[in-house]
Formats: structure tokens, sequence, C-alpha cells
């Protein structure tokens, strides 16, 4: 049985102390780690439905522009679309014979809101 044999001073080994500090910096570095996982999804998700409301701001103001002058009189027009909603309103800008068309795209993310506007300027 050699668990029963005296221990020499030239054996070495790793104290019940030492193990548990090391298994302590790994835990710290995997809960940091799992932390920083979670902000890279929640960012990732945002990236995402930013591109979508991007997509969705050019759909609609393409739309705009391609009717033209269906839209240049003032007025508010507002639509949903999956999470989104959306405002788009036509108004005379500053400038003569051009109409301002501002676009507002709406959603939720958790508990924020999140928004995505455009401005443009349409020939009358």
């Amino acid at each position: 049985m050699d668990f029963l044999r005296p221990i020499n001073s030239d054996q070495r080994g790793f104290t019940l102390l030492e193990v548990l500090a090391a298994l302590s910096v790994l835990a710290l570095g995997m809960v940091i780690l799992l932390q920083t996982d979670a902000l890279n999804t929640n960012r990732t998700l945002h990236a995402s439905r930013l591109m979508e409301a991007t997509l969705l701001a050019q759909e609609k103001m393409d739309e705009v522009f391609s009717r033209g002058e269906e839209v240049t009189g003032a007025g508010t027009t507002q639509g949903t679309e999956n999470i989104f909603s959306w405002t788009r309103t036509v108004a005379t800008s500053q400038y003569p014979g051009v109409s301002e068309v501002m676009l507002s795209i709406d959603w939720s993310e958790g508990s924020r809101k999140r928004s995505y506007s455009v401005i443009a300027f349409l020939p009358e």
C-alpha cells in the first residue's frame, strides 16, 4: 500500500489550497467569458434588427420616389411590418418646388424602444 508510506521531502504535488485557488481563477474566467458572450449576442441581435429597419426604410422610400407625384401632397402614412412600425410624413419644405419626406421606423428590443429615421427631399 503506497498511500501509507511516509512522504519524502523531494516528493512534490499540489496542496488542496492551491487546487482551490486555481479552480476559483478558472471559474471567474468562465463567468467573464459567459457574460461577454451574452453581450455579443445582444449586440448581434441589435445589428440584425437595425439592418432590417434600414432595408424597410429603403423599401418605403423607394415607394415614395417610384410614385413621385402621388405623394407630393402633405400627409402622414403609417403601417406595420413584422416587429416594425413605420411612419412616413410628406410635407412642403422650405425650398420651393421640393417636398420633404420623413420616415421613421420603430421597434422594441426587450424593454428598449429603438428608432431609425431618414429624411429625403422629393422634387414636385
